[in-house]
């Protein structure tokens, strides 16, 4: 069952030889499924590159770092993009892969929708971009169910488990063996991020549930969930949500 507040819009997408698109934290998020041509993708470092072929699909998550660009003849496909609160599974790094069965048959179907469309295809087109996002999502949890530590997921279960101590960063990961610049790269190839930006990330989601689910004061928040200051909080709760802790706290919220 889809997340109530999220709306699912697909539509065509083409780009010409030498598109460019350049981002060091992605506001969006959008799958792009490539049907013809080529789509390069490349992440913060610039020999990590991917080369998107038909049947080969990438999504792009609020808060990655990559760039876009194309060459030789472009490409053609479709993008499924998200309106409306993200869940945390749709922040990070960019999702690269190649088209499983499932993924194959969800994208002919949305093609044969867009090139032919009747009454009920901007319905069927939300509900068959749903369900190839999550599949896209579903690909990537059995990838990262690889023997081996994973030191990324590892420094992300630390934050996630801290998250009520304040602990700066390097104290919340203290106990992993691995030094706090090795975990730091394990983390920013995996994710995109850095963990003190995952943290800040973290802190924020908690502060929305602490402002909507409780009584306590903004000081308090702050206070609680490790920000240096109120103002800190303040500052660091509007570049992410886009309005003050107070401002949040008035807005009227629907019960669903």
């Amino acid at each position: 069952m889809g997340h109530p507040s999220i709306q699912f819009h697909v539509e065509s997408k083409r780009q010409p030889p030498g598109y460019t698109f350049v981002t060091e934290e992605y506001n969006e998020l959008q799958l792009i499924y490539v049907t013809e041509g080529q789509l390069l993708i490349y992440g913060e470092d610039s020999d990590k590159t991917v080369i998107m072929d038909p049947h080969r699909f990438v999504l792009l998550r609020q808060g990655g770092a990559f760039r876009l660009s194309c060459k030789g003849e472009g490409y053609r496909g479709f993008g499924v993009s998200l309106r409306g609160e993200k869940p945390r599974a749709f922040r990070g790094a960019p999702v690269t892969g190649l088209a499983d069965g499932t993924v194959r048959m969800l994208g002919g179907i949305i093609l044969r929708h867009i090139a032919a469309p009747v009454a009920e295809s901007r319905e069927a087109l939300a509900g068959l971009g749903q369900a190839l996002v999550w599949e896209v999502l579903a690909l990537e949890r059995e990838r990262d169910q690889r023997p081996g530590r994973d030191w990324a997921m590892a420094v992300r279960t630390a934050l996630e488990l801290n998250i009520g101590t304040s602990l700066p960063v390097r104290e919340a990961l203290a106990s992993l063996p691995l030094s706090y610049r090795q975990l730091c790269r394990c983390f920013r190839e995996r994710y995109g991020t850095s963990p003190k930006a995952y943290q800040e990330l973290l802190r924020v989601d908690e502060a929305r549930r602490m402002l909507e689910g409780t009584a306590l004061d903004i000081t308090s928040i702050a206070t609680e969930l490790g920000f240096s200051s109120s103002q800190h909080f303040a500052y660091q709760f509007r570049r992410m949500v886009g309005c003050t802790p107070s401002s949040y706290r008035r807005e009227p919220r629907s019960i669903s």
